[in-house]
Formats: structure tokens, sequence, C-alpha cells
């Protein structure tokens, strides 16, 4: 094919998105999901006093007229609008990536992969970056963006070794199920859970149900074909591990599966070492980072109490 790729990124930078791929919202929104909504100032300003009026009315605090100056002349009904000098700064800004990024391979769980970072390491670093923090920090969220499902996450109290005898490991098993399919009139979804078993011990859980918390709608309203972002909350005071979907899924998915962990059974402050690994297929996973307070903007608010006719 005798196509450059510089022709290639000119045909994608001027087509029609009608042309190519384009996705929608769903035609009729609640205006209760919208969190926020941008305008420039100049936009706005343009705009009769009655249709500014209706815009303040209807979308009121979360209305946002930013400063900056659009070439209103571009616009025109019925045209796309080309990039002017104003867009071009976010047109060139590169999506980004942080935190850890590994695609793991299928290995039905056999295979366990150990992350850099540890937590302990992570709470360091997190104390060097603030001047006055407590180096008690009781608090830890791990996000992380996962494809398919299909995923096990384990944190241990040492590296797990299957080549050794290890009598005093301990163990937070984090498992995210399959995605379930959307192509059968039966919705069936395998359980999502948290235990504090040997993680090898997962096929056998499954079969007899035995953890200590679990989830079989733990992807219902997700939409579940791109990456899904996630968020394991652990406590190490009160021994509560909770895991729930962040990101724009946590909007329609409020489910969570919970527990709280007797000391006896798992000391929370004395597991460090993260592994991840995969069962029948392989599972790309990005922006996995540890933290030790949440990053607002995966967790969106909404108003659980709301009805209809409210």
């Amino acid at each position: 094919m005798n196509v450059s790729l510089t022709e290639i990124i000119q045909r994608w930078m001027t087509a029609d998105s009608h042309e190519v791929f384009e996705g929608h919202l769903p035609q009729l929104i609640p205006l209760d999901y919208i969190d926020c909504v941008y305008m420039s100032k100049n936009i706005f300003q343009s705009l009769s006093a009655e249709t500014q009026k209706s815009f303040q009315h209807v979308f009121k605090d979360s209305l946002v007229i930013t400063n900056h100056d659009i070439d209103l002349s571009l616009i025109k009904a019925g045209s796309t609008v080309s990039l002017d000098a104003t867009r071009q700064v976010y047109q060139n800004k590169p999506g980004t990536t942080n935190g850890i990024v590994i695609t793991t391979p299928a290995s039905k769980f056999e295979e366990k992969i150990v992350l850099p970072v540890t937590i302990s390491q992570s709470r360091i670093l997190y104390c060097l970056d603030r001047a006055q923090t407590s180096h008690n920090l009781e608090l830890i969220y791990i996000y992380w963006q996962a494809m398919n499902g299909d995923l096990m996450l384990t944190i241990s109290n040492e590296t797990i070794n299957p080549e050794k005898d290890q009598t005093k490991l301990r163990c937070l098993v984090c498992y995210i199920a399959e995605k379930p399919s959307t192509t059968t009139d039966d919705y069936h979804e395998v359980y999502s859970y948290l235990n504090d078993d040997n993680p090898y011990q997962h096929e056998t859980n499954i079969y007899t149900n035995e953890f200590k918390a679990k989830s079989n709608v733990f992807y219902r309203g997700c939409n579940a074909d791109d990456f899904l972002t996630f968020c394991l909350k652990i406590n190490h005071n009160s021994g509560k591990g909770i895991l729930s979907h962040a990101g724009p899924n946590g909007t329609y998915n409020h489910e969570t599966i919970e527990y709280q962990f007797d000391k006896s059974e798992l000391d929370l402050s004395q597991i460090d070492f993260i592994h991840v690994n995969a069962g029948n297929q392989d599972v790309p996973i990005r922006n996995f980072t540890i933290n030790h307070e949440p990053i607002l903007e995966l967790h969106p608010s909404s108003d659980n109490d709301f009805k209809l006719g409210t």
C-alpha cells in the first residue's frame, strides 16, 4: 500500500468523525450525571442574554467559564471546526501514563510477578515528599487499570516462592473475575473476591465459593470494553480491605467487596510485597500506583439518594 505515515496522520486529523469512529453519550442523560460544563469566556459572551441565563439556570455551579479565547470565525453551522492556534496546545498534549505498566501473561495463576515497589517503600517516598506527614500511615490506596479481568493481585508479608516451604506466609488475595459476556441472554459473572487464603487455592475456592467477601455483580453497569480502573483501599489499623471501581465506572457501579480482617487471621500492617498474575488470558495492566491518600479525580461524586421525580 503506497501510503505514508504522514498521509495517514493528515487523514485522521482532517476527517469528519462521522466517517471514522465516534462515541456518543446516551440521547438522554440526567443532568445529575454532569459534574462540570466548561465553556470559554468569549463563546459564552457571544450567546444571547436569554441563552446565557438559561445555561446558568440549568447548570448552576456546574457551569465553568474559562479564560480562553476561541476564534469564533472558525465556527460555522454544519461544518467541522479546524484547529486554530488556541487549540494546538491541547491537540499536541500526549496522554499521560503513571505508575507501573505491565502485561501479565496467562499462567492459570501459577506464575506470579513481583512488582518493583513495595508498600513500605511507597510509604517512605510519600513521607519524603511531604514535610509534615505522620510516619504511621494507616491508609493505602492501590489504583490500577486492567482489561478483560481474570486477574489476581496478591499482597504478602514476604515474596512468594513456590519452591520454598513458607509456613509464615500471610496474604491478602484480591481477584478480579473475567468480564462477563454481553452477547448472551443470561447474565453470568464469576465471583470477584477478597480472601486471606493461599493464592494457589484459587481454583478450589472458586469451586467451593469460600471467600471472606465476594460479588458476582461486580461488573454490572460498567463499560467493560476498555480499561477498567480499580481501587483497593487498605486500612491496616482497622484491618479493613475494600475493593471497588474507580474512574468513570465508579459513577454507575457502586458495588464494593469489603471485609474486616481480624489481626489473628491477617495483620494488614505486615503485608508489603505485591504480586500480579493472570488466569487463562494475558491481562494488560497500566497506571498501577500505590498511594496513601485518595486520588479525588478517580472518585466521582454522585447522589446516592437520588430518586425519580425529585
